[in-house]
């Protein structure tokens, strides 16, 4: 006999297109949404992600039709996580749902901090589909999402198919404002510490370390606790070493750890004017340009 995560989990990978299917589906599977660490929750979610048939319909039930905030978020969460680099437009089909629903998820998927690739994804997958009124109704909302993100909301949206930038000027309009505002931040004054070069900013960054370790020997020198108390320190600064023993004998064993960066773009309205955010957000919940 099938295990229910089983059972929810095959259904919902054969209901497909079969968007009468997905309905209770999708139903029962935003009533596990408050259900902590549930398996076959976060298993579905991996399903919904793969498929943006699947996830756009679920952004539909869940943010328009039946608003499930829960299973809402695990949903961006899930694709937001994926495509966190934002190095392209993840997809989406909402000509599956009514035209005024697809547009209400545009806004509140900005309205859920989702990531810039998945809000500009569907909004972008909206003028693809010719959704009715996406023209008028989401230029208000491409600029907001160019100014909480700039500079991945300018390099996503210079990869746009030409022929969609001249169905919809604005589109090109945006780009362009994007790229003078950077132009012109570009041009401003700035520390030298953020200009310098790799090399010299990692000298620098060594320089205030010694500068900091001679501050606290000098602090524990003087300091009267420091007579009476005892400290511990690692025997590596910079790789992890597995000590094991072999027949009584002790033996270390290093590993080499490697460093390993992604970038990814702040918000910026929420940094500099988090207050009028809050109300930004409360207009996007309910549609409307903020």
């Amino acid at each position: 006999m099938s295990s229910p995560s089983i059972d929810l989990f095959t259904r919902l990978t054969r209901a497909g297109a079969d968007t009468e299917a997905l309905h209770p589906i999708l139903e029962e599977l935003g009533a596990l949404a408050e259900t902590p660490n549930a398996f076959e929750f976060n298993r579905c979610m991996h399903a919904l992600a793969q498929s943006p048939l699947l996830a756009s319909c679920a952004f539909g039930a869940w943010l328009a039709t039946s608003p499930n905030l829960q299973a809402a978020k695990a949903l961006q969460l899930e694709l937001s996580v994926e495509h966190l680099a934002g190095e392209q437009l993840v997809a989406f089909e909402p000509a599956r749902l009514a035209p005024g629903a697809a547009i209400i998820v545009a806004y509140r998927l900005a309205a859920l901090d989702a990531g810039t690739a998945v809000v500009l994804g569907w909004l972008i997958a909206c003028l693809q589909a010719d959704v009715e009124h996406a023209g008028e109704r989401l230029a208000g909302l491409l600029l907001y999402i160019g100014r909480q993100f700039p500079g991945t909301t300018s390099r996503l949206l210079d990869r746009l198919d030409p022929a969609l930038v001249a169905r919809y000027p604005w589109l090109g309009e945006t780009r362009t404002a994007l790229a003078d505002a950077a132009a012109s931040r570009a041009a401003a004054p700035t520390l030298k510490e953020l200009v310098l070069a790799v090399a010299d900013r990692e000298i620098l960054h060594r320089q205030r370390i010694r500068e900091q370790r001679d501050i606290h020997q000098r602090a524990e020198e003087t300091s009267v606790l420091m007579r009476f108390m005892t400290r511990s320190h690692f025997k590596y600064a910079r790789e992890v070493a597995l000590q094991f023993e072999v027949d009584g004998a002790t033996a270390e064993q290093p590993v080499v750890m490697q460093e390993h960066g992604l970038s990814v773009e702040l918000p910026f309205l929420d940094m500099s004017d988090p207050v009028g955010q809050v109300s930004r957000r409360r207009r996007l919940v309910r549609g409307d340009v903020p």
